[in-house]
C-alpha cells in the first residue's frame, strides 16, 4: 500500500471513531437534559410523604450525576480523538492538491461534483512590505443546500410520541388502507413524509408480527400500547377489562363489574397498574346505524421500546449543520480569455465543515454579546462570517492582481476540487449517505418527475410544497419495499435504477427516496422506438440514401433509442425546495476513448451491441463535432443577459427573448416540399417573371446542401432526396391537438376513442398485430371519427415504415432483393401511378400487398399478413427481421396508459433530438460512456455493477469586473472612532456615495418588508425620476393615513376623508386669512357623489347644483386633479374666485397637507402589501392593494405595528363547586328542589351561599278591594315562591319590566292563591318599598348581585383539567376524564314528559268541549275558572323548567277584564233603572197631586207616561179604571225593584268568573224592564274566546315541548351511543340546552390524574408562600384583593366577581375568597401576577391560576366548576429581537443547479486535472448551445437536413404516408364536413 493510500486510510479511520465519539457525547449529553427535564417535571408533583416519590428523586439524582461522569469523559475522548484527526490530516495534507495528486485516482469511476456558491469583491489593500496599494481578489466559497447534512438520527421526545400515535393508529386500522392513510397522514402532517418515514422506522413497535387485521370491515380494535412487555396474563385480563369498559359505555355498575373482574385475575396492585394502560381509541364507535353490539369489538396490544433503551433529545433541531463531501483543498482558476490568468490552491478544509449554528453548545459558546458589544461567534462556524477564517479554513481566497487585471477583470473565475481523502468506496459511501440524510430529514430529497414546474404560475403551483401530498407518499413507503426492481434490458429500467446505476451508488439507498419508481427514463426510450421510422429512421432510410449504409442506419437506431433523450440520461433531484438536474459531461472535444473502449469491454444488454470500439461510434463522434462548430456559432445569437449594452441593444426585448425560450418545442408547423424539376416545370408553364429568381434560388439552396454533405466526408455521385426537395412554400401552423383532443392531464391517459373503450394507442397496437389492412384502414373508432392526433398520425406512419422495412427485410433474407435494389426501393418517387413507363406500382404498399412464397411459404399468403403472423416469434432467422417492428410495439405498449401530458412532453422532445438537440446527441455519447463504466451481467449474481465514484465541488462565475465605485474616508466622531477604528495598521473605513444606508426595523419581517421597498426605491430611482416608489412611514404621516383608513373602515370614501380634512383646516387653521367663503366654490368644482352620506342628505327638492355644493368636497378629485394637471397651487386651472395671496396661500397650505395624508394613504398600502408578500402571503398581498383601489373595508395594517416578545403569563380565574352532590337535595332546608336545581346541583348549591336567605327576600304586593277600594298589603318572600338560588339568574336577569315579567307572574299568583282576591281586585308589586326589618332584602336591592352571578355562571365555560397546564403542555386527551350523571338530565326529561302529558290531558278535556260548543257552551261557561287555574298551574310548571313564552300574567289579566266588563254592564243597567225608578216615582207623586176633577183621559195619559219608566212593553188593553191602572204599575215598580236590588248585590259580591256569569244569567231576561235585554251574550262569547285562547296557548306549548322532549331524546341517545368522554358530555349538555333553554350551564366533573393532582395540591398548598414577597417584603397587606381591584378595572367579568364580593358581605352572606396558584409549581415561587423580586428569572411560560374553592381542595375527589375568565400577557423581554437592514452590494452569483457527474475523455488507468478543468469550461459551452432554437438552425447550411421529420405524403393515401393536414382536419373539410364542432 503506497504512503498515499495508507494515510488516506489512517484519516479515514480516524474521522469514523472521532464522529462516533461525537455522537456518544452528544447522545450523552442529551440524556444528561433528559434526565434534567425529567427531574423537572417530577418536582412538580413531588409528594414529600411519598416514599416511592422520595425513592424515584434519589434515583434521578444518582442517574444525573453518573451521566455528568460520562459526559466529562465522553469530551475528552472526543477531544483527543479530535487531535489525532488533525494530526493524521496535517501528514495527509501534502497530499490534497488537486492538480497533482488527481492522478490517485482510477479514472474507470466518475466524479461527481456538488455545486458551490462564489462570493468576491475587489480589495486595494497596502503591500505588507512596501505599503503600495495592492489589488487584491477576495474569494469566499459556500457550499450549495444540497451538500449540508441537516439530518439528526435521534428522536425528539415529540417524535417518538408522533411514533406512538401512528403506529397505535396503524394497529386500531387492522389492515384497513384507507384508515392507514390517515395515520399516515397524521405523521407527515407534523413531519414531512421523509422525517415520518425515519421517525416510524426508529420508533417501531417490537412486536410488528402482532399488527392485527380486521376480518370485517365493522370491527372495532382497540390499541393498548405500552413500553413494557406485557405477560399473556396481563393481556388477556387487560383485552377483557378493555372491552368490558368499551362496551359500559359508561354504565356505572358495569365499570365497577369491570373493575372487580380485573382485580380478582391480576390483584389489586396489578389492575391498578393495567386500568392505566387506556386504549388511545376507546372512544371508537361503530358507523350509525350499527351500535356496539352489531360488531365484533378486539382490544390489540402494540409494544413500544423500553424509555430506558431509546435515544431521544428534548427538541427537534440540536446540532449543527455540517458538510461532510466537501474536497480536501479547492483550487481557485481565474481567466481572461482563454488564458489563465492565475492558479490558487486554498488551504485544506476542516471535515466535517460546520455550515450552522450548534444548538448543543453551551450557553457560553454560544451566539452571545461580548462586554464590548462585539458578536460573538462559534468558533466552529467563524469562517461563515470572518473572511480570515475562512481563507484558514480553505473557503477562501485572497488573490494579488496586477493592475492590469484588477481593471480588466475576469471573463471567467472557476472554483474547483475533489476529495482525495475518499477512495471509490468512501466518496460512494458518503453520498449514499448524504442522500439517506436528505431523505430522512425535513429538507426530504425526490427524484422529480419531467415536467415539474419550478415557479408558481397563474396557472399552477410549483412542484414542491412543504404540505406534502401524504397518500402519494403512502404509496412509496408502505405499497412495496422498493419502489423498483432492478432490470437488466435499459429500455425497461425506472429512474431510480438509472442514477443508482450510474453513480454507481447502492440500489437499496435509492429504492426508497420518493420518485425512484418513475418512469421517465423508460418513456422517453419508449417514444424514440415508437416514432424512429416515422423521423430519423425515415430521413436516413429513405430521404438521405444513399449516405447510409444499413449497417450504419441499424447502428444510429440503436444509439438513438438507447442513449439520447431530449431529457437528459439522468433524472432530476429535488433536495428541499431546490431542483438539482445531475448532468453527465465530460472534455466533449478530445472524447479520445471512442476509438478503444475500455479494456475492450462492450456493452451488454442492447437490442443491438454497440461495440465500443467500432468505427461508427467514432463516425458519429466526428460528426457530432463538426454539428458543434455550427451550434457554437448559432449560441452567439441566443438572447443573453449582459453586463453593459450598446447603443442598438433593446435590453426589454432582450429579456423579453429570454424569458421567451421554451425548453421544448410548443407548436408545429408543416410545408409541404416541391421537387427542383416540377419547380422549375411548373414556373416555366406559368410564365411566371419571378421564374428565373425562385430557380437561382431554389439551385443556391441545392448547392449549399450538397456543399455541406461534401464537408463532413460525402463523395458520392448520387444526389440524397431530401435536396430535391425543396421546403420553399408557406407553412402551416398545425392547430389541431398533438396527444388528445380534450386538455392535457397529469393523470388521465389518453381518452377512449373506441366503442369498446380502447384509446388510439392500444388501437394502433392491436391493428399493428392484427393485421396491415387494419391499420391502414382506420376502422373501427367511435361513429368512424379518427383521431387527428399529431401522436396518432406520427405513430401510425411510423408503424406502417417498419411493415415496409421489414418487408425489406425478409426479401434481403429470402435473398429476393440485391443491395442495389435495395438502394432502388428506398428511393420515395415524387409521383405516385403517373409514370407510362413504370413497370410496377411506385407504392410502398406493392411490397407488402403481394405473394412471395420465398417469404410466406404459400402462393396465398400476402407479405404483409405474413409479418403479422410472424410477428409474436423471438427466435429464428424471419424474427431478427421482426425485431425492430415487435420492438416498436413493445414501446407502445409502454406508452398507452401514460397520461396526456406526460406524452405531450415525450412527443416534443422526440421531434427536437431530430430537430435541434445536438446536445442529446453529446450526452448520449456520455451515457454510453457511463454504461461501459459500469459493466453489468445481472445474470450472474456473482458479478454485479461496478459501483463507486470519487466526490468533489465546483463553482464558478463569469464576466467578473469591478464597479468602479469611488470610495471615500469616513471622518468618525471620536466616540464612534475609539470603536471601529482600533486596529492603527487596519485600512481606514470608507463611505459609498451610492451607498443606500441602513434602517432600523421593529422586527426582522420588517426589516425584509423595508428593504425590499428601499431596494425598489434605489433600483428606479434616476435622473428623469428621482421619486419612484418613495415611501415615508413617519410617525406623523402613519397617523393621518390610520385615521383616514379608520374612516374608510367605518363607510367613508377617501375623497370625503380628504375633503373634511381639507375643509376642516381651511375652517380652523388659518384665522389670519379668512377662506370659507371658498369652500362652497371648491365643492361646486369638486363635487362629492350626491347623498353618499345620510348625515348630508338634503331635501329631496333640492336641485342637484345645490346638493353637490352643500356636501363635502371630493378630495380625492382634487388630488387626482393636481396629479393630472402639475397645477398644486389656487385656483388649479379652475374658474373659482379670486383670491388675495394671504388666502391663496392658506389653500396651498391645506392642500399639500391633503396631498401628503393622501400619499401617506398610498405609502402604508404600498407597504402593507410588500409586507405580506415578504413574509409570504402573497393572497392577502394582492387583496390589500386590490381593497385600497376599490374602497373595500381595508384590514388595520400589520407593517406599522410593532410586535414584542415575552414571557407568557396566562391568567386563569376559576370557581371551584362542590362536586358530588345529591340532585334530589335542597341546600335550603325546607324548600323543595326545582328542575334546574336538580340538574345543575353544584352550582345552585354555590349560589345558595352567597345568596341572602330566602326568606329575607322579599316583595309587597298591595291589593285593593274593588268594593270599597280599602287596601290589603302582603309580604311575599323568595320562600313563598318556592324559587331556588339557580333561578334567580333566570327570573331577576335585569331590571326592566320583560325581564320581571316572570317574577311579576309569580307573585301575584302567590297573593292570589293566599288572598283570593275578587277577579277585578286591583293588586300592585312594590319591589323597591323597604320592609320595617332592616335585615330584609328587596328583590330590587338583590338584582345588581343577581345580575353579576348571572354574567358569571351563564357566560362562564365548564372547568377542565387542562386548565391549569401550560397551553404548550395541554392536549385534549388530558381532558377526557369529565364525568357527567346521565340522571340529571334524565329526570329533568322525565319532568317535562310528565308535564307534556298534563298539557295534553288539559287539551284533551277543553278541545271536545269547544269542538261542539252547541253542547257544551255551558261546560265552558261554568267551567272558565277551573280551566284557567289549571293552565296557570301548568304555565307554571313549564316556567321553572326554562320554557319560553310560558307566562301566565296574561291569564290574571284576561280573566280580569271579562269580570270587570260583566259588572261594568251590571253597574250601568243598574244606575239606570235606578234613575227610571227614581222617575217612575216622580211621576206618579204628580199623578197622585191631581185635582180630583181631573178627566180620566188626562189621567190615562199620566200613567202611560209613568208607565214607560218600569215596563218595557205597554199595557194593552189599558185597565178598566185609572185606579186599576195605577195598582198595576205599582206592583211592576215592585218587580222592577227587586230584580234592581238583585243586580246591585252582584256588585258587591265576590264571586268568581263563572259563578258571576251564572248569577247574572239566572237574573235573566230583563226584556220586561229593558226594550234591549241584558248583553249576557257578549260576555259569554268573551268566556269562550278566552276559552280558545286557554286551548291555543296548551297547543303551542305542547308542541313546543315536543320538540324539545324530541331533541334532549336525541341527545340523551347520542349520549347513549357515544364512546368518548367529551362527546357524551357535550351531548349532555346540549340536551340541558334542549330542555332549559340555551343559556343553560351543565357543569360537568373530571378527575385529576395522580401527578396533577399532587402538583395541584402542592401549588394550592403554597398559596400563601406565594405571596410571602408581596406581603412580607413590600408589605402589601391583601396582594389578592389589589390584583382584583386592578384587573377589574379592565376585565369585565373580573369587575362583576368584585361586585359579587362587595355585595355578598353588604347582604351578610359568606364572601368568595380568591386563592392564587401558579402552574407549573416551584418550590418558593413568587406570584407573577404583581409585582415580584428583581433578581427573580422568569426562564418559561406561566399559568396563574387564581381560583374561589367552594369547598378545600381534594386531589382525590372530582372536581367541577367554571373558569370565570382568562386572559394572557406578556412580560416583555429584557431584550427584543430588531432587524436590521442595509444596502449591501450582495454577490449576484447562485450556486450551479446541477451536479456534474465527469468522466475522463480517454481511459489511460487515472484521472488528469486539466480534464476535470476542462469538462467544466465544455459544459458551461453546453449550457449555452441548448439555449439554441430551431429558428436558428433555418439560417444555416443545416436547414435542409434539419428537422429530420420528413414524411411521404399523398391525398388518398396510395402509398405510406403521413397526412399531416388531418391535424387541421382538412380532410374532414374536403369531405363537407366543416363544422367546428365535429370531433377532431
Amino acid at each position: 500500500m503506497s504512503e498515499f493510500d495508507d494515510l488516506r486510510k489512517q484519516l479515514a479511520d480516524a474521522r469514523s471513531q472521532r464522529d462516533e465519539a461525537s455522537q456518544a457525547l452528544y447522545l450523552a449529553r442529551e440524556q444528561l437534559a433528559r434526565l434534567q427535564r425529567e427531574k423537572t417535571r417530577f418536582l412538580r408533583r413531588f409528594d414529600a410523604t411519598n416514599e416511592q416519590h422520595k425513592a424515584r428523586l434519589a434515583e434521578l439524582d444518582r442517574h444525573f450525576a453518573r451521566t455528568q461522569a460520562v459526559v466529562e469523559r465522553g469530551r475528552q475522548g472526543h477531544a483527543a480523538l479530535s487531535d489525532r484527526v488533525a494530526g493524521v490530516f496535517e501528514q495527509f495534507t501534502p497530499f490534497t492538491d488537486p492538480r497533482e495528486l488527481i492522478g490517485q485516482f482510477n479514472d474507470a469511476y466518475p466524479i461527481l461534483l456538488f455545486p458551490l456558491r462564489i462570493e468576491t469583491r475587489f480589495k486595494t489593500v497596502p503591500e505588507p512590505q512596501t505599503g503600495h496599494p495592492q489589488p487584491q481578489l477576495w474569494v469566499r466559497v459556500y457550499p450549495d443546500e444540497a451538500a449540508v447534512d441537516h439530518f439528526e438520527p435521534v428522536l425528539s421526545e415529540a417524535e417518538i410520541l408522533s411514533a406512538q400515535t401512528f403506529w397505535t393508529a396503524m394497529w386500531s386500522a387492522g389492515g384497513d388502507e384507507d384508515l392507514e392513510r390517515g395515520a399516515w397522514r397524521g405523521l407527515v402532517a407534523g413531519h414531512g413524509a421523509g422525517r415520518g418515514a425515519w421517525i416510524a422506522r426508529a420508533y417501531a413497535p417490537e412486536n410488528p408480527a402482532e399488527m392485527p387485521v380486521r376480518t370485517d370491515a365493522s370491527d372495532v380494535i382497540l390499541v393498548v400500547s405500552s413500553e413494557e412487555t406485557l405477560s399473556d396474563g396481563d393481556r388477556a385480563a387487560a383485552a377483557a377489562y378493555w372491552k368490558a369498559i368499551w362496551l359500559a359505555d359508561g354504565d356505572a355498575g358495569k365499570v365497577q363489574a369491570a373493575q372487580e373482574a380485573l382485580e380478582a385475575a391480576v390483584g389489586a396492585e396489578r389492575a391498578e397498574a393495567l386500568a392505566k394502560l387506556t386504549p388511545a381509541n376507546l372512544s371508537a364507535v361503530p358507523a350509525p346505524p350499527l351500535t356496539k353490539a352489531d360488531v365484533t369489538g378486539t382490544v390489540a396490544f402494540v409494544d413500544f421500546p423500553s424509555p430506558e433503551t431509546v435515544e431521544s433529545k428534548g427538541e427537534s433541531w440540536t446540532q449543527a449543520p455540517k458538510v461532510n463531501i466537501l474536497p480536501d483543498r479547492l483550487v481557485l482558476i481565474g481567466y481572461i480569455g482563454n488564458s489563465v490568468a492565475f492558479e490558487v490552491v486554498g488551504r485544506p478544509i476542516p471535515s466535517p465543515l460546520v455550515a450552522g449554528p450548534d444548538p448543543s453548545l453551551a450557553d457560553d459558546e454560544q451566539f452571545r454579546p461580548d462586554e464590548n458589544g462585539n458578536l460573538v461567534i462559534p468558533d466552529d462556524m467563524r469562517w461563515m462570517v470572518d473572511f480570515e477564517r475562512a481563507v484558514q479554513a480553505g473557503m477562501g481566497f485572497r488573490v494579488n492582481l496586477t493592475i492590469d487585471q484588477a481593471k480588466a477583470g475576469l471573463d471567467r473565475l472557476i472554483v474547483l476540487g475533489v476529495r482525495l481523502s475518499a477512495d471509490e468506496q468512501g466518496g460512494k459511501e458518503l453520498v449514499e449517505t448524504l442522500f439517506e440524510h436528505h431523505h430522512y430529514s425535513r429538507t426530504g430529497i425526490r427524484l422529480l418527475p419531467q415536467g415539474t414546474p419550478t415557479n408558481n404560475t397563474e396557472q399552477g403551483g410549483a412542484g414542491f410544497t412543504y404540505a406534502e401530498d401524504a397518500d402519494a407518499t403512502f404509496e412509496e413507503y408502505f405499497k412495496a419495499d422498493a419502489l423498483y426492481t432492478p432490470e437488466s434490458d435499459p429500455l425497461l429500467r425506472r429512474d431510480g435504477q438509472w442514477l443508482a446505476d450510474m453513480l454507481g451508488l447502492d440500489p437499496a439507498v435509492v429504492q426508497k427516496i420518493p420518485g425512484a419508481g418513475g418512469t421517465d427514463q423508460l418513456e422517453a426510450r419508449a417514444m424514440n422506438i415508437a416514432l424512429w421510422n416515422g423521423t430519423l429512421g425515415y430521413m436516413m432510410d429513405t430521404m438521405m440514401a444513399p449516405l447510409f449504409t444499413r449497417e450504419q442506419i441499424r447502428f444510429t437506431r440503436a444509439f438513438f433509442t438507447q442513449f439520447v433523450s431530449g431529457r437528459g440520461p439522468l433524472p432530476a433531484l429535488r433536495v428541499d425546495a431546490q431542483p438539482y438536474g445531475i448532468l453527465p459531461t465530460t472534455v466533449f472535444s478530445r472524447m479520445r476513448w471512442l476509438g478503444r473502449g475500455r479494456r475492450g469491454e462492450g456493452l451488454e444488454g442492447a437490442t443491438h451491441a454497440i461495440a465500443p470500439g467500432g468505427s461508427s461510434l467514432a463516425e458519429l463522434y466526428g460528426v457530432l463535432r463538426r454539428l458543434d462548430g455550427y451550434w457554437t456559432d448559432m449560441a452567439e445569437k441566443v438572447a443573453h443577459v449582459k453586463r453593459t449594452y450598446g447603443s442598438n441593444d433593446d435590453p426589454h426585448q432582450i429579456l423579453l427573448d429570454i424569458v421567451g425560450l421554451h425548453p421544448v418545442s410548443v407548436e408545429y408547423h408543416q410545408r409541404y416540399a416541391e421537387s427542383f424539376d416540377h419547380l422549375y416545370n411548373l414556373l416555366n408553364m406559368l410564365g411566371s417573371g419571378a421564374s428565373f429568381a425562385e430557380t437561382l434560388h431554389a439551385a443556391i439552396y441545392i448547392q449549399a446542401g450538397v456543399n455541406l454533405l461534401a464537408e463532413f466526408g460525402y463523395t458520392g455521385d448520387i444526389r440524397p432526396d431530401i435536396l430535391e426537395r425543396l421546403f420553399i412554400s408557406a407553412q402551416h401552423l398545425l392547430q389541431g391537438p398533438v396527444i388528445d383532443d380534450v386538455p392535457l392531464s397529469e393523470t388521465d391517459p389518453i381518452r377512449a376513442y373506441t366503442p369498446d373503450n380502447r384509446n388510439y394507442v392500444k388501437w394502433l397496437i392491436d391493428a399493428a398485430r392484427t393485421s396491415l389492412e387494419t391499420l391502414r384502414g382506420q376502422d373501427g373508432f367511435t361513429d368512424n371519427v379518427r383521431p387527428t392526433a399529431l401522436f396518432y398520425i406520427l405513430a401510425r406512419y411510423a408503424l406502417m415504415q417498419s411493415y415496409w422495412t421489414t418487408s425489406i427485410n425478409l426479401r434481403q433474407l429470402a435473398g429476393l432483393f440485391t443491395e442495389a435494389q435495395i438502394a432502388a426501393v428506398r428511393h420515395e418517387p415524387t409521383f405516385i401511378h403517373v409514370q407510362e413507363q413504370a413497370e410496377a406500382s411506385e407504392s410502398r404498399f406493392a411490397h407488402l400487398y403481394t405473394t412471395s412464397p420465398e417469404i410466406t411459404g404459400s402462393h396465398n399468403m400476402l407479405v404483409a399478413d405474413h409479418i403479422t403472423h410472424i410477428l409474436p416469434q423471438t427466435d429464428g432467422e424471419q424474427a431478427f427481421a421482426t425485431a425492430d417492428l415487435r420492438e416498436q410495439l413493445e414501446a407502445l405498449d409502454r406508452l398507452q396508459d401514460v397520461p396526456t401530458a406526460r406524452l405531450e412532453r415525450l412527443f416534443a422532445e422526440h421531434i427536437d433530438t431530430v430537430s435541434y438537440r445536438l446536445d442529446a446527441w453529446e450526452l448520449g455519447l456520455l451515457n454510453y460512456q457511463l454504461a461501459l463504466m459500469r459493466p453489468q451481467r445481472l445474470a450472474d449474481a456473482e458479478d454485479d455493477i461496478r459501483r463507486g465514484l470519487y466526490i468533489g465541488a465546483y463553482g464558478w462565475v463569469e464576466d467578473l469586473r469591478r464597479e468602479g465605485k469611488t470610495l471615500t474616508p469616513v471622518a468618525l466622531e471620536p466616540e464612534l472612532d475609539a470603536v471601529f477604528n482600533t486596529d492603527p495598521d487596519a485600512p481606514p473605513l470608507m463611505f459609498d456615495p451610492t451607498n443606500g444606508g441602513d434602517i432600523h426595523a421593529p422586527s426582522l419581517n420588517h426589516a425584509v418588508t423595508a428593504a425590499i421597498l428601499r431596494n425598489g426605491y434605489l433600483s428606479n430611482t434616476d435622473a428623469s425620476n428621482e421619486d419612484p416608489l418613495a415611501i415615508n412611514l413617519s410617525s406623523d404621516r402613519v397617523r393621518r393615513a390610520i385615521s383616514a383608513i379608520e374612516g374608510i373602515r367605518q363607510g367613508q370614501t377617501l375623497g370625503e376623508l380628504l375633503g373634511y380634512q381639507f375643509e376642516r383646516g381651511l375652517h380652523d387653521s388659518h384665522n389670519l386669512a379668512e377662506v370659507d367663503q371658498f369652500i362652497y366654490d371648491l365643492r361646486k368644482a369638486f363635487p362629492l357623489t350626491a347623498r353618499r352620506l345620510a348625515s348630508t342628505a338634503p331635501p329631496d327638492d333640492t336641485s342637484i347644483e345645490a346638493i353637490e355644493a352643500r356636501n363635502v368636497l371630493d378630495g380625492l378629485k382634487l388630488v387626482e386633479h393636481i396629479r393630472a394637471t402639475g397645477s398644486a397651487t389656487y385656483p388649479f386651472g379652475k374658474p373659482l374666485p379670486p383670491a388675495s395671496p394671504a388666502q391663496a396661500a392658506a389653500i396651498n397650505t391645506e392642500v399639500q397637507r391633503m396631498l401628503d395624508t393622501h400619499d401617506a394613504v398610498a405609502d402604508v398600502a404600498m407597504a402593507e402589501s410588500v409586507h405580506h408578500a415578504a413574509m409570504g402571503n402573497y393572497d392577502r398581498a394582492a387583496g390589500t392593494l386590490d381593497t385600497y383601489s376599490k374602497g373595500n373595508f381595508p384590514p388595520i395594517p400589520e407593517v406599522v405595528q410593532t410586535p414584542r416578545s415575552g414571557i407568557a403569563l396566562t391568567h386563569r380565574v376559576g370557581v371551584h363547586l362542590r362536586s358530588g352532590l345529591d340532585p334530589a337535595t335542597s341546600p335550603i332546608p325546607g324548600m323543595a328542589v326545582t328542575p334546574r336545581s336538580q340538574a345543575e346541583p353544584a352550582l345552585n348549591d354555590w349560589l345558595a351561599r352567597l345568596l341572602p336567605d330566602p326568606a329575607r327576600v322579599f316583595c309587597i304586593v298591595t291589593i285593593t278591594d274593588p268594593v270599597d277600594a280599602s287596601e290589603t298589603a302582603i309580604t311575599v318572600t323568595q320562600r313563598d315562591l318556592g324559587l331556588q338560588p339557580i333561578d334567580l339568574l333566570y327570573i331577576l336577569s335585569d331590571v326592566t319590566a320583560p325581564a320581571l315579567a316572570e317574577l311579576d307572574d309569580r307573585v301575584l299568583r302567590h297573593a292570589i292563591q293566599t288572598q283570593t282576591p275578587r277577579p277585578d281586585a286591583s293588586l300592585r308589586i312594590e319591589y323597591t318599598r323597604r320592609s320595617t326589618d332592616l335585615t330584609d332584602i328587596t328583590f330590587f336591592e338583590l338584582m345588581p348581585l343577581v345580575a353579576s352571578l348571572r354574567k358569571l355562571a351563564l357566560t362562564s365555560r365548564p372547568l377542565k383539567a387542562t386548565d391549569v397546564m401550560l397551553p404548550a403542555e395541554a392536549r385534549p386527551e388530558q381532558d377526557v376524564t369529565e364525568l357527567l350523571d346521565r340522571d340529571r338530565v334524565a329526570t329533568a326529561h322525565a319532568t317535562v314528559t310528565a308535564l307534556r302529558g298534563d298539557f295534553a290531558a288539559y287539551q284533551a278535556a277543553l278541545e271536545p268541549l269547544l269542538d261542539d260548543l252547541a253542547a257544551h257552551r255551558g261546560d265552558v261557561l261554568t267551567g272558565i275558572d277551573g280551566l284557567a287555574d289549571d293552565l296557570s298551574a301548568l304555565l307554571e310548571r313549564a316556567s321553572r323548567s326554562g320554557i319560553p313564552q310560558t307566562g301566565w300574567g296574561f291569564i290574571t289579566q284576561r280573566r280580569a277584564g271579562i269580570y270587570a266588563r260583566l259588572l261594568d254592564a251590571v253597574e250601568n243597567l243598574v244606575a239606570r233603572w235606578t234613575e227610571r225608578l227614581t222617575a217612575f216615582d216622580a211621576a206618579l207623586a204628580e199623578y197622585d197631586a191631581l185635582p180630583g176633577t181631573t178627566l180620566d183621559a188626562e189621567r190615562f195619559d199620566r200613567l202611560i207616561a209613568a208607565e214607560r219608566y218600569v215596563s218595557a212593553a205597554p199595557e194593552n188593553p189599558l185597565p178598566a179604571t185609572p185606579a186599576d191602572f195605577r195598582n198595576l204599575l205599582d206592583t211592576r215598580r215592585d218587580a222592577m225593584q227587586d230584580r234592581l236590588d238583585d243586580f246591585d248585590a252582584l256588585l258587591n259580591g265576590s264571586l268568581a268568573l263563572a259563578p258571576l256569569v251564572a248569577a247574572v244569567q239566572a237574573l235573566l231576561p230583563v226584556s220586561q224592564f229593558e226594550p234591549d235585554g241584558f248583553p249576557i251574550t257578549a260576555s259569554e262569547d268573551e268566556v269562550i274566546q278566552f276559552a280558545n285562547e286557554l286551548l291555543s296557548m296548551a297547543i303551542g306549548l305542547g308542541a313546543d315541548l315536543d320538540r324539545r322532549l324530541a331533541e334532549a331524546q336525541a341527545q340523551l341517545d347520542a349520549h347513549d351511543t357515544a364512546a368518548a368522554s367529551a362527546e357524551r358530555i357535550g351531548a349532555l349538555q346540549a340536551g340541558a340546552k334542549a330542555l332549559f333553554g340555551q343559556d343553560f350551564v351543565l357543569i360537568p366533573a373530571f378527575t385529576l390524574s395522580p401527578d396533577q393532582g399532587v402538583e395541584w395540591e402542592n401549588a394550592f398548598g403554597a398559596s400563601e408562600s406565594l405571596l410571602s414577597y408581596l406581603t412580607g417584603t413590600l408589605h402589601v397587606d391583601f396582594p389578592v384583593d389589589e390584583w382584583l381591584y386592578g384587573a377589574a378595572r379592565v376585565r369585565e367579568k373580573l369587575q362583576h366577581w368584585e361586585r359579587v364580593v362587595m355585595l355578598t358581605e353588604g347582604f351578610g352572606s359568606a364572601t368568595p375568597e380568591l386563592t392564587p396558584a401558579q402552574f407549573p409549581y416551584h418550590d418558593a415561587d413568587a406570584w407573577l401576577a404583581l409585582e415580584f423580586p428583581s433578581d427573580y428569572a422568569i426562564d418559561s411560560d406561566r399559568v396563574l391560576y387564581t381560583a374561589h374553592y367552594a369547598a378545600p381542595f381534594d386531589r382525590t375527589a372530582p372536581q367541577c366548576g367554571l373558569l370565570i375568565d382568562e386572559w394572557t400577557e406578556v412580560i416583555p423581554g429584557a431584550e427584543e429581537t430588531t432587524g436590521l437592514t442595509f444596502h449591501y452590494d450582495r454577490p449576484n452569483a447562485e450556486p450551479p443547479q446541477a451536479l456534474l457527474l465527469v468522466t475522463p475523455p480517454q481511459f489511460i488507468g487515472r484521472w488528469q486535472w486539466q480534464d476535470l478543468v476542462d469538462a467544466l469550461h465544455e459544459t458551461l459551452a453546453m449550457a449555452r448551445k441548448r439555449a439554441v432554437e430551431p429558428a436558428f438552425v433555418d439560417e444555416t447550411a443545416l436547414a435542409p437536413f434539419l428537422p429530420a421529420t420528413v414524411m411521404a405524403v399523398t391525398l388518398f393515401g396510395l402509398s405510406i404516408t403521413a397526412d399531416l393536414a388531418a391535424n387541421n382536419r382538412v380532410y374532414a373539410v374536403l369531405a363537407g364536413d366543416d363544422s367546428d364542432d365535429s370531433p377532431r
